[in-house]
């Protein structure tokens, strides 16, 4: 295998990690800053008034322009450093749970005949909606994929097969295919670099959600306090508030929105992966050497 192929793999590595891991968390940190990293400045400030009797700004605008002082880059890269670790909590967070609300919603938009034809099926277990799904060998079945049919080592007409349902059967698909094709592995890293990009986004707008909330509880007690002494409401108070309901309000429609496809497009990455290897076992059959034993 060449540099080149090597090279190709490095870089299509590297977008996943940073589009998965960066781009989240460093939305996370700006949103839940403003989300809820502004009331609780504004909370902060309110009671160091009440208790020592002086007022002491905690201003965001204030705090925002001391940080030009600090040096741009050493800024950027502590930055860059929080949003990969943050990042990287969401991005190594089970896709099961976005992949479980996800097929509750998609199914609402089944048709009867469509729900029994599908990788997830009502049976005597109940509903099994674990990746890579129970009855994948029926669905490419019926579907008259039965080329990609006979890859799968498991059928879910049949229980005496279901150990045999792992991720580590996908996995050990694309370490073959990556192995001995590096540089064809494109559609299967761009796939699983949105499958993960989505996941990451979906955990990220569920905190921001739970933090927003929050910061309104904690602005929505210093508007109760200030109706009470019948004060003027602040402006930064108000501002707050509609920044945080913005946040919590954005969160919900990007986790909706990827609730609608992320099964989807789990179901999609399997069948990709299937097509790649069935191709390239034409080429290579060791690629599917005993993956049915």
């Amino acid at each position: 295998m060449n540099v080149s192929a090597y090279e190709k793999i490095n870089l299509k590595g590297f977008l996943v990690d940073f589009f998965g891991i960066l781009v989240p968390g460093l939305m996370f940190i700006v949103f839940s800053l403003l989300s809820l990293g502004w009331p609780v400045l504004i909370f902060t400030e309110r009671i160091y008034e009440l208790i020592f009797n002086s007022s002491m700004s905690f201003d965001i605008l204030p705090i925002i322009n001391s940080l030009s002082t600090i040096s741009s880059i050493e800024l950027t890269i502590f930055i860059l450093m929080l949003s990969y670790v943050i990042g990287t909590m969401f991005f190594r967070q089970d896709p099961k749970s976005p992949d479980e609300k996800s097929y509750t919603k998609c199914v609402k938009h089944y048709q009867v005949n469509e729900t029994t034809s599908w990788v997830v099926r009502e049976d005597k277990d109940g509903l099994d909606i674990q990746y890579p799904y129970r009855y994948l060998f029926e669905y490419l079945e019926e579907r008259n994929l039965l080329h990609l049919a006979q890859l799968v080592p498991w059928k879910g007409t049949e229980p005496n097969t279901h150990g045999r349902r792992t991720k580590i059967f996908i996995n050990m698909l694309k370490t073959r295919f990556e192995f001995y094709y590096p540089e064809k592995c494109g559609s299967i890293i761009k796939n699983e670099a949105q499958i993960r990009l989505m996941s990451s986004l979906w955990y990220g707008t569920n905190s921001l959600m739970i933090f927003g909330f929050i910061g309104i509880f904690i602005l929505f007690l210093m508007f109760i306090c200030y109706l009470f002494k019948f004060f003027m409401l602040p402006s930064n108070v108000v501002f707050s508030f509609i920044v945080s309901s913005f946040v919590i309000i954005n969160s919900y429609l990007i986790k909706t929105n990827i609730q609608k496809f992320f099964h989807y497009m789990r179901v999609r990455e399997i069948v990709i992966v299937l097509e790649n290897v069935y191709v390239a076992s034409k080429e290579k059959p060791e690629i599917i050497d005993r993956i049915n034993d």
